[in-house]
């Protein structure tokens, strides 16, 4: 979600880069906010349960 946990970027665009960065240090708050935002969604979704339920998952497409 952009603007939740950090900022989408198009790739090869350093202006639109250049104006994500301006807004995180314009509002450092924000960015501290943004910053737990990410690592509290890293740690929901890519836990080592997670890993290997996704795992699992793609095995079963492959047995079939």
């Amino acid at each position: 979600e952009d603007g939740v946990a950090g900022f989408l970027v198009p790739p090869e665009q350093p202006d639109a880069l250049a104006m994500a960065l301006q807004k995180v240090l314009a509002d450092p708050i924000g960015g501290q906010q943004m910053g737990a935002a990410g690592k509290a969604r890293i740690e929901r979704d890519h836990d080592l349960a997670s890993a290997c339920r996704k795992i699992v998952h793609l095995l079963m497409k492959f047995e079939g």
